[in-house]
């Protein structure tokens, strides 16, 4: 067996305490003994969630505990208990020597504060405080993730009252196996081989997969291969082969004298189009410059309206195209004019129709010479823009037959490709058949040849990984056999534990019995677990028991583990069990009392979470405890009764009275 130091530490509850949260019509707190504590309410008063709680204090959301369950809980009509009015639960617990405290919210998933010892964090000081808490208390439990601790949480140390059944359940009861009773990195281990096994055999079917396809398409080939030959379609000699291939030297030579002239068409209309682009970038820089010098005599006569260039430029392109100054688009001459009259004559703006001011020191008389120039200018503008636009036209057709002539030079290099493809598959095929003229030739058999080097080229690849995956599984079997060993080793003490409780409480001929070879869905590995067996009978499936004699024998069974565990390690966990005496009859229910009032006698914290709906179930429970008034957490005081359930309170209070529990 390992060291007691390196197995992982199971936490222990000490403290909980619940604040603002409107399920409850007030705050509440407790304070967690070693043995028995008893949550005490009717139903619907919050005992289930605070299970929940607790969960979600220690390891936060997870699974079915999700980011409004606690606040999909609520009652809208209660209000917070205080100013602060934050929802919340604080929980203290212990691992090994160091005391964690945490307080979360319940309104969302956030965490408020935590310490461990005199270390102290808060979500105002520390940004990361969710990630500092997880890997803090994960170091402290031993384990690789938090959520380790959540999966032994749900599936060992709290059972809910329709909960799992961990002694059924093959692939959880091994995990928690290998969890409990291993050093702290077994199972870090164990599942980095198994996700490497995964991983392994994952490639090596996706690659006989892909092997697959190409067998598959081999195959057709194949016996469209032998349809030609039926056919007579075959090569049969060799002169015959020599003659194709003589045939497709000459559709070589033509296709490639057809692309050299092709190649000199588009060179030649190339060369035309990068003319065509020098003319056409000559004649707009021409445009442009005119229209420059344009805006510039204008600017002269208006200086004072047109300090702008670019409200300059908007007028020129209103006044000389029609086109408008927001908008860019072409607009009606009249109402061109009409704007224009508003600007240069009325001295008017077009848009607010202030009045455009012009002092007499900006104004510049127009003379006869730059009139004169500027109208040369203008009408230099019309015929060299109806020059461009015939340029851009010839333009556009050349580059139509530009774009016709390289996609036929593209059609026939695809062509050329496909005979050089043909010609090299028939000299292939001219090597074979000089070496065996018995062969029979046709077009498929280069196809096939390149088919079967895929399949060849991922039969080594196959090959390779399968290696390794082999490697890999005999690893994972020794991590497991490390394991079976181990469970061969405790199996007497567990099954010490677990009759002890059996044989007082259920059946006196009832035992665990390992059981090795069972392989579970997805698993990877034989795994070795253990199933009840009584009567002379194994129980190998939870069907094979009644319900009753399933829920008795999960607690039995999960507190054996636990109470091992304890004695292997001196740690100190915790037990949290929501009864089902509700399921049992008379003489069953008086046997779980007295199993569950034995489970208070241990000396880790046990709690047990029951209902009112059999009194004497609850007697039994707590006989012979003499601080049980400390050991209770009533709901009945703070929960909130439905209406319909209200006028009951006062008889719940009654028996609660007649146990001597308030």
């Amino acid at each position: 067996m390992s060291k007691k130091q390196d197995y992982i530490k199971l936490p222990t509850i000490k403290f909980i305490e619940i604040s603002n949260y409107s399920l409850f019509k007030k705050g509440w707190s407790y304070k967690v003994k070693n043995g028995l504590n008893l949550f005490l309410g009717a139903n619907t008063l919050g005992k289930t969630t605070t299970v929940f709680m607790i969960i979600y204090g220690i390891v936060g959301l997870w699974e079915d505990i999700t980011k409004t369950y606690f606040k999909d809980r609520e009652h809208p009509s209660l209000k917070p208990n205080n100013n602060n009015g934050i929802p919340s639960i604080k929980i203290l617990f212990k691992i090994a020597n160091e005391s964690i405290s945490i307080t979360r919210r319940l309104d969302k998933p956030e965490i408020l504060t935590f310490s461990i010892g005199k270390r102290a964090y808060s979500k105002d000081s520390s940004n990361n405080i969710k990630d500092v808490y997880n890997e803090t208390v994960t170091k402290l439990f031993g384990l690789e993730d938090i959520d380790d601790m959540s999966f032994l949480l749900r599936k060992l140390l709290i059972r809910e009252e329709e909960g799992n059944y961990l002694l059924w359940n093959k692939l959880d009861q091994s995990k928690v196996i290998r969890l409990l009773f291993n050093y702290s990195q077994f199972y870090k281990e164990f599942r980095q081989i198994a996700k490497e096994v995964t991983n392994y055999d994952t490639k090596v079917r996706g690659d006989q997969d892909i092997q697959f396809q190409f067998k598959r398409s081999m195959a057709k080939l194949i016996k469209e291969k032998e349809k030609e030959i039926r056919k007579g379609k075959a090569i049969k000699s060799l002169a015959e082969l020599k003659a194709k291939i003589r045939d497709i030297k000459k559709s070589i030579e033509s296709l490639n004298k057809r692309n050299e002239n092709l190649f000199n068409d588009l060179s030649y209309l190339k060369n035309e189009l990068d003319s065509f682009d020098q003319k056409i970038d000559t004649i707009s820089s021409e445009i442009d410059l005119d229209n420059d010098e344009i805006i510039g005599f204008e600017n002269k006569f208006f200086e004072s309206v047109y300090l702008n260039p670019k409200l300059s430029l908007s007028v020129h392109k209103l006044t000389n195209y029609q086109i408008c100054i927001f908008c860019n688009k072409t607009i009606a001459k009249d109402k061109a004019d009409e704007i224009d009259k508003t600007i240069h004559h009325l001295k008017h703006c077009p848009v607010c129709d202030s009045g455009i001011g012009i002092s007499p020191k900006q104004r510049v008389k127009p003379t006869a010479e730059l009139i004169k120039r500027i109208e040369i200018l203008k009408k230099g503008l019309v015929d060299k823009n109806r020059h461009l636009k015939n340029l851009v036209s010839k333009r556009e057709s050349i580059k139509r037959s530009f774009d016709d002539l390289l996609a036929k030079q593209k059609k026939n290099e695809v062509n050329l490709r496909a005979k050089n493809l043909d010609l090299f598959d028939l000299r292939f095929n001219l090597a074979k058949f000089e070496k065996d003229e018995k062969l029979q030739i046709t077009k498929f058999d280069r196809p096939i040849e390149a088919l079967q080097m895929e399949i060849n080229k991922y039969q080594k690849i196959i090959d390779k990984n399968k290696r390794v995956y082999d490697k890999k599984l005999a690893e994972l079997n020794n991590k497991n056999n490390e394991l079976n060993n181990k469970i061969d080793k405790f199996n007497s003490k567990l099954n010490e534990i677990f009759n002890n409780y059996s044989s007082k409480y259920f059946r006196r001929d009832c035992k665990l019995v390992p059981r090795a070879g069972r392989r579970p869905s997805g698993s990877k590995i034989n795994l070795t677990t253990f199933c009840p067996a009584f009567d002379q009978k194994i129980r190998p499936y939870q069907n094979s028991v009644s319900k009753s004699e399933g829920i008795f024998l999960e607690y039995l069974f999960r507190m054996s583990l636990i109470e091992l565990y304890s004695s292997i390690t001196s740690q100190s966990p915790f037990f949290i069990v929501e009864t089902s005496e509700g399921t049992f009859d008379v003489f069953a229910t008086e046997r779980l009392a007295e199993l569950v009032g034995k489970f208070g006698k241990n000396k880790f914290p046990f709690i047990a979470i029951t209902n009112l709906s059999k009194p004497e179930f609850i007697k039994q429970v707590v006989r012979g405890q003499k601080d049980i008034r400390e050991r209770i957490v009533n709901f009945i005081d703070f929960g909130v009764f439905s209406e319909e359930a209200e006028g009951n309170k006062k008889d719940f209070n009654n028996t609660l009275k007649k146990l001597k529990l308030i």
